[in-house]
């Protein structure tokens, strides 16, 4: 004799909730991910990193920190979408450049 399962929708509430909750989870996973990356502490390096992901270089009245800080997000949310990416073989499909500094 089989057995029958009902299978029931969650409540639209539920869904939302549920939603929310990833969302946050994502976001969490994003600032956990950026303070593990290293950025320039050099203020001209940092400009030129942002020019390259065409990025402005300075938002009006950001100071150097917060420009810091700013690159170091994007370079997370530029790994998490690698990270995402679908992959065909061993090749990453993805429309990211990369980002070079010049010197040491």
């Amino acid at each position: 004799m089989a057995e029958e399962r009902a299978t029931f929708d969650l409540p639209e509430a539920s869904n939302k909730e549920k939603l929310e909750q990833e969302k946050l989870l994502h976001e969490y996973e994003l600032k956990r991910k950026a303070k593990t990356i290293v950025v320039p502490t050099d203020d001209g390096k940092v400009k030129q990193m942002l020019r390259q992901l065409k990025e402005p270089i300075t938002l009006f009245g950001e100071k150097e920190m917060e420009r810091r800080e700013r690159l170091r997000r994007l370079l997370a949310q530029q790994e998490a979408e690698l990270a995402e990416a679908p992959v065909v073989g061993q090749v990453v499909v993805t429309q990211l450049a990369p980002v070079q500094v010049n010197g040491p």
